[in-house]
């Protein structure tokens, strides 16, 4: 599967204006959540803490605040366990909130960097990407993310017989939008800033 084509990544693109609308607040949940979060800083930048968890947001729940899965355990855009959200503050109307859940996703990372010094490989460029989705399958708990992240979440990976399809080009539609705010620094310095003439 090729997991990279324009028009696979164009397909994790949220489809419709309800979809835009909840990824655009659950991004406001994840910036909140990564103010309140220092740990957090030392593995992503704002910008890319939102596009690692609206990438496995896609995977998860494709951009839906309602539906559950897991036999009805797993709720919202970030698909939390009841007991999961409980531990980290909120509670079960919290799932079904596209800013709460972009919150506490970030407060899952926290939890997991505070807990296992592994965890901190989310800060590996695209390799991190892997990380953040071994988290959201085994939970901050896990003994040992980095052995198993690439094999089971990179590109093509599987876990337990199941292939992430969206997961990827997901995350690869969110970082390229979250780096234009710098490519449009870059071009401003270039064009507007002057330069010496030797």
């Amino acid at each position: 599967m090729d997991y990279f084509s324009p028009s696979k990544i164009w397909a994790s693109a949220p489809q419709g204006a309800e979809q835009w609308r909840n990824a655009l607040v659950f991004a406001l949940g994840v910036l909140l959540g990564w103010l309140t979060s220092p740990l957090v800083w030392v593995v992503a930048g704002p910008f890319r803490a939102v596009a690692l968890l609206l990438g496995q947001c896609r995977q998860e729940n494709s951009y839906q605040t309602s539906g559950c899965g897991d036999a009805g355990a797993s709720c919202g855009m970030s698909q939390f366990k009841l007991d999961t959200i409980e531990s980290l503050g909120g509670d079960d109307d919290d799932r079904g909130s596209a800013f709460w859940t972009g919150y506490y996703s970030v407060k899952m990372v926290n939890r997991a960097l505070s807990e296992n010094a592994q965890w901190f490989a989310i800060a590996i460029p695209i390799y991190g990407y892997a990380v953040v989705r071994t988290l959201w399958t085994h939970g901050w708990g896990y003994s040992s993310p980095i052995s198993v992240a690439w094999a089971r979440k990179g590109p093509g990976g599987i876990t337990n017989g199941y292939v992430e399809s969206y997961a990827w080009s997901g995350f690869v539609f969110w970082r390229s939008l979250s780096l234009l705010p710098a490519a449009a620094v870059v071009w401003a310095i270039y064009k507007f800033v002057p330069r010496k003439v030797k």
